[in-house]
């Protein structure tokens, strides 16, 4: 038989064993659905039967073909399809559709809701199809992969615990507020499903979450983040690497474990390990440029979901849009998909993209503002062209249709990072902040005039450090005291809307011109 390890990621617990501290647990007891699409896989379903119970759904497959000789074997078989499968480890949930209703009852199994401890799929079109599998899930339809699947199936009972992978923060989420949407990049990437909304916020089902780290990338706020190692810690792992270095602007090269010899070997070049590579995101590529490397080289030496690949790749060209709008080397930043691509790209960047007044220490930890204030110290004291950028970016502005917008002041009310706010004196306005907007969109969608619209792009510090009014009317003035009190076009709209809308008679509609102290005083 091929051996197999367990998953990465798992730890088993013997009965003596403490719970690691922030570990997610399971227990499986060995029951074991077997999946196929005709009676190939009565073979394996009889020799995993001979240790753990085992459930053979298949359509071809006979109860009598099954059953002869299993009396020394615990094999349940059932003709039928699995419409539907969830869960994980000790926690498989299958929908079964049975062929014939006699048999499901004779195996004491109903047409719904089937659990399971572990789940092999020998099916030619497994029914997960997700990137990330869940643990415990197999699909295998080679023999040397069916036999690997079988001995980590003889594995997997017992106790086991795994990592918290991630850290979520729902004062810094931007996904919904007051019933908009907004943000779903973490829901997007993740290659687990492990992410669900769950009204303003997210949830994340941490015996899914196999720490890909693809969500803390993706998030622009740093709600969702790695729990460990952490970005305080990766930064502080940037300082060491370039104080250590014999270079005085190293090359710094970011690799999975395994792999820190090998880049050491490439001369100049200083190696931190990050384990998995998506969790070293944007905002510490940046930083460690900031801090006075010459070049970051992103090693990709592990397998990786491809959720995180293509992230990855496009976050990278957005680092480099920016470089080229702010005059610097786009070489500085790079991925290498193998050693050989990494001594070809190792110090093509020619010189670092921070002058040496600006390299320092960066005292920002959280994502948001260690990305704006790594972006600062590389922009030069230069005056720099607005520069568009993909959609899908998470810096840019937001424009306001000034035929349609009333001042109404829902935005900013919405705005979850503060980038709007509202201001009724001496006139109503609008004033946007670009450099705390990371374009999840709740403000576009809460706009009831549907008058605002996203911009992704980058804009010198000049423009997106600077509060700016991006929408502005004259108050109108109350009919009895004469005090301004609301602004003109959001009391002409509203004044529409009561007499065609709702049908107001004139003495209510006269009324709403009135100030609310003036109302006070005349009750309509």
């Amino acid at each position: 038989m091929t051996s197999s390890r367990l998953p990465a990621v798992l730890t088993r617990l013997s009965a003596q064993h403490d719970v690691p501290v922030n570990a997610v647990t399971f227990e499986s007891h060995g029951v074991t659905l077997v999946l196929a699409d005709g009676p190939e896989a009565l073979a394996v379903a009889r020799r995993l039967a001979a240790d753990h119970p085992v459930i053979l759904v298949a359509p071809q497959t006979t109860i009598q073909q099954a059953t002869a000789g299993t009396d020394h074997i615990d094999l349940r078989v059932a003709q039928g399809r699995v419409e539907a499968l969830q869960g994980w480890l000790g926690n498989f949930r299958a929908d079964v559709m049975m062929n014939d209703a006699a048999a499901a009852a004779s195996l004491q199994l109903a047409d719904k809701g089937v659990t399971f401890d572990l789940v092999l799929d020998l099916s030619a079109t497994p029914v997960i199809q997700q990137s990330v599998r869940p643990l415990g899930y197999f699909a295998a339809r080679e023999p040397e992969s069916i036999a690997r699947a079988e001995d980590a199936v003889r594995q997997l009972v017992g106790r086991f615990a795994k990592a918290r992978f991630f850290d979520y923060a729902v004062e810094l989420c931007v996904h919904q507020a007051f019933g908009h949407s907004g943000c779903s990049r973490c829901l997007d990437v993740c290659g687990a499903n492990a992410i669900s909304s769950s009204g303003a916020q997210i949830a994340v089902e941490p015996h899914l979450c196999q720490g890909c780290a693809a969500c803390s990338l993706a998030c622009p706020t740093g709600a969702l983040s790695f729990a460990s190692p952490t970005r305080a810690e990766l930064l502080h792992g940037i300082e060491q690497a370039i104080e250590r270095s014999s270079e005085r602007h190293p090359i710094l090269v970011i690799h999975t474990p395994g792999a820190t010899d090998a880049v050491r070997d490439q001369g100049g070049c200083a190696a931190l390990a990050v384990n998995p590579l998506a969790a070293f995101g944007e905002e510490l590529w940046l930083a460690a440029l900031a801090l006075g490397a010459r070049q970051v080289v992103l090693l990709d030496t592990a397998p990786m979901p491809v959720e995180s690949q293509r992230l990855i790749e496009e976050r990278i060209r957005i680092a480099q849009i920016l470089f080229r709008a702010m005059g610097c080397d786009d070489n500085a930043l790079a991925m290498a998909t193998g050693l050989g691509e990494l001594a070809r790209l190792v110090g093509q960047a020619r010189q670092p993209v921070t002058n040496e007044a600006a390299q320092g220490a960066i005292p920002g930890r959280h994502k948001r503002v260690l990305l704006m204030q790594s972006v600062d110290k590389i922009e030069p004291d230069a005056d720099l062209p607005t520069v568009e950028l993909p959609t899908g970016a998470t810096i840019g502005e937001i424009t306001v249709d000034a035929e349609l917008c009333t001042l109404c002041s829902s935005c900013a009310r919405l705005c979850p990072t503060g980038a709007i706010t509202f201001v009724d004196r001496p006139t109503a306005r609008l004033q946007f902040f670009e450099a705390s907007c990371v374009q999840c969109g709740i403000c576009q969608r809460g706009c009831p005039e549907q008058a605002i619209a996203l911009h992704p792009r980058f804009a010198p510090k000049a423009v997106r450090a600077t509060w700016r009014v991006i929408s502005e009317d004259p108050l109108a003035p109350c009919i009895e005291c004469g005090q301004p009190f609301i602004p003109g076009k959001l009391l002409i709209s509203l004044l529409r809307k009561a007499e065609e809308d709702l049908g107001l008679q004139p003495e209510q509609i006269e009324q709403m011109r009135r100030c609310p102290e003036c109302r006070h005083r005349r009750p309509g």
